[in-house]
């Protein structure tokens, strides 16, 4: 249900707080964050992006809100997190849209028990420029036992392939 890869149209499922149409009129419009595509550029290896990002996130002090999930943390084991699920260029630029991606992304997908493991788990989805080209990120933001709010970066997709993967999603 979480979009693991674009070719499923279940990662737009409505939430209680977001219909379908919602977000797909949600996703093709203004970007929440336009970025150059140079951002991270020339940094390798999972510590030295690991390092760059959090440094980034030291403006913010390492947190940011979304209106209807709370305080999201910005730590160093969600960006860990996001590297080990796989990355390329574009997800490593959209690093640099987290705040905006998880303070005005929509809900796309909600469990109040993921999988059983005992912690709740949302889906944000929220429209990003790289480069002057539309693209779609997928947020998780997992509510923990004691109610810390980790995030990761699953998915950036080019928004143009998620329609046509997706049959206009």
């Amino acid at each position: 249900k979480i979009c693991a890869a674009v070719n499923d149209a279940p990662c737009l499922q409505a939430s209680a707080s977001t219909s379908r149409n919602e977000i797909r009129e949600f996703l093709c419009g203004e970007p929440v964050a336009r970025l150059t595509g140079h951002e991270f550029e020339g940094v390798k290896g999972v510590r030295n992006i690991c390092d760059a990002v959090h440094k980034l996130y030291a403006r913010i002090k390492w947190q940011v809100s979304h209106a209807g999930i709370g305080v999201v943390h910005l730590s160093r084991s969600g960006i860990n997190d996001s590297l080990w699920h796989g990355y390329g260029r574009c997800k490593l630029v959209a690093f640099a849209a987290i705040p905006e991606i998880i303070s005005a992304g929509k809900i796309a997908y909600h469990s109040p028990d993921w999988k059983g493991r005992g912690y709740e788990s949302f889906v944000l989805t929220a429209p990003i420029a790289i480069a002057g080209e539309a693209y779609c990120a997928f947020v998780i933001v997992n509510r923990m036992k004691d109610g810390y709010l980790r995030f990761y970066l699953h998915e950036v997709a080019n928004l143009d392939e998620l329609k046509k993967r997706t049959r206009g999603f």
